[in-house]
């Protein structure tokens, strides 16, 4: 469960017609969804295939994709963006300070604290900082949360 929310989300379910899909961000968490699911919905719902598509694919379709086309500003919708930004940053301020004591699986299961203490764990996380910076930088500059605190807190810098 993430520290910063309520829940944690474990997909999604979208219906166009009568298709169900559902989207998750891991295989387990895939298998454990369509198994609720069959379950609920017992005799009313049949499986028809499954899509796997890993990160790096993704991030090359964003790529090739570009940026996405923006949408006029009003004066409305500028001040709820710009409130918006705020509560984001603030979200990811929470989930990071309470991320600092998850184990997290891209750093072999030490927590931010553990890998920062030994040469193969720095190395590792300083890896992963990198990439939420990358991520971080695809998002309006309102809206970025500013990775070199982690490093900081971290003793990275």
């Amino acid at each position: 469960m993430n520290p910063a929310a309520d829940s944690t989300v474990v997909g999604r379910a979208r219906r166009a017609g009568e298709t169900l899909t559902l989207e998750t961000n891991s295989p387990r968490r895939a298998d454990d969804l369509r198994r609720r699911v069959e379950g609920a919905c017992a005799g009313l719902v049949r499986h028809v295939a499954r899509e796997h598509r890993d990160v790096e694919s993704l991030r090359k379709e964003a790529r090739t994709r570009g940026p996405l086309p923006k949408a006029e500003a009003t004066p409305e919708t500028a001040a709820h963006a710009s409130k918006l930004a705020v509560r984001a940053r603030e979200y990811k301020a929470r989930h990071y300070d309470g991320w600092l004591n998850l184990r997290i699986p891209a750093l072999d299961g030490m927590t931010p604290w553990e890998a920062a203490k030994s040469p193969r764990g720095r190395e590792m996380l300083i890896q992963l900082l990198k990439e939420m910076e990358f991520m971080e930088t695809a998002l309006p500059e309102a809206e970025r949360y500013d990775v070199s605190s982690l490093r900081k807190r971290l003793g990275l810098i």
